[in-house]
């Protein structure tokens, strides 16, 4: 188990001898998710320039020896990559509440461990980029790495679903405004310091009560409000995206629903969709624990081959083929949404 101080020994940074540009990477996991999150680091990893150091630290109320050893294997991988598991203090968790509804279910208490960055990351840090457990990245994190925060808390991709309005309704929040997914977080912890944002995200689980549904997120939307910078799409893709619902949405403007937020054009939605950086499984319905192959499952069992090297099964290469099948069937719909909206615009 993790021993009940606050961190565990780092591991070793293995250098390639050069200077190096840093990214800083927080994850939050327990044993049950411990193969979900190796997936995900593994596709970080081995879509990092080899120049890139990589400090990876992981909040957890425990772990056991196995998953810091399998955690340690994927980091020394690659060079220039170094991990550092911190432990959460239980004591830290009596504000925040953990809902009952079934859609949610599969949430865990370690959700919450985000709002923890400040609080428990060296002071030396002053950005890190949060990843869900529940992420495949397909490209390098650089280019979110250089988002400029300025004087922005932190930077987000705002959700497109029919149910953001149920949302803001429910938080108190101007629809205008409004909600953005917490999976993929760009946080400024010089500002989170400074303005002691821990003792405001207790306040605001208190405040809100019985009107929190998706535990930190909900906190953190309230309590950023209008101070979020917007990601582009493509850094936090969701599946549902894929709806004709999001698809016009983004035709029409994503003003037309949301009006206080920076609108994005058709022509650029269209290509980050099509085209993810990062793909988040941010539902119920998991590569894991669904026999229907959903959008880009395949991608999940591909990297998961990858780090435990078990042979395919005919069942599983079936659920990837009919996955990739879907999944191309999805993408080209987009186009076919894109080329007949410039067709109509022109006539």
């Amino acid at each position: 188990m993790l021993r009940p101080t606050r961190s565990w020994p780092a591991f070793p940074l293995k250098s390639l001898g050069t200077e190096c540009k840093q990214v800083n990477l927080l994850f939050s996991i327990n044993d049950g998710y411990l193969p979900h999150c190796l997936v995900t680091l593994n596709s970080v990893l081995k879509r990092s320039p080899k120049d890139l150091e990589v400090n990876v630290y992981l909040f957890a109320l425990s772990l056991s020896y196995a998953s810091l050893q399998a955690l340690y294997r994927v980091c020394a991988s690659r060079p220039n990559t170094s991990l550092r598991p911190i432990t959460i203090n239980r004591f830290d968790l009596q504000s925040f509440p953990m809902p009952p509804a079934k859609d949610i279910a599969h949430i865990s208490l370690e959700t919450y461990f985000r709002l923890f960055a400040a609080k428990y990351l060296p002071s030396s840090l002053g950005k890190i980029i949060y990843l869900d457990s529940d992420i495949i990245v397909k490209d390098s994190l650089v280019d979110l790495w250089d988002v400029n925060l300025d004087r922005h808390p932190c930077a987000a991709v705002y959700q497109l679903d029919r149910s953001v309005g149920d949302y803001c309704k429910r938080l108190g929040i101007d629809p205008d405004y409004g909600y953005f997914n917490a999976g993929v977080l760009v946080i400024n912890l010089d500002l989170w310091r400074r303005e002691n944002v821990f003792a405001g995200f207790c306040q605001t689980a208190i405040a809100l009560g019985d009107s929190i549904h998706f535990h930190d997120q909900d906190i953190l939307n309230k309590y950023f409000c209008k101070r979020v910078l917007p990601l582009d799409i493509r850094w936090n893709v969701m599946p549902f995206f894929f709806d004709r619902y999001t698809l016009d949405l983004i035709k029409k403007g994503i003003n037309s629903k949301f009006k206080k937020l920076p609108n994005f054009s058709w022509r650029s939605s269209q290509a980050e969709i099509s085209s993810p950086s990062i793909i988040h499984f941010a539902s119920s319905s998991k590569p894991w624990n669904k026999c229907r192959p959903g959008l880009f499952f395949y991608l999940y069992w591909l990297e998961r081959a990858e780090i435990e090297g078990y042979r395919w099964s005919p069942f599983l290469l079936a659920f990837c083929l009919i996955s990739r099948a879907r999944t191309l069937i999805a993408l080209l719909n987009v186009k076919v949404h894109f080329l007949l909206d410039r067709f109509l615009q022109r006539n």
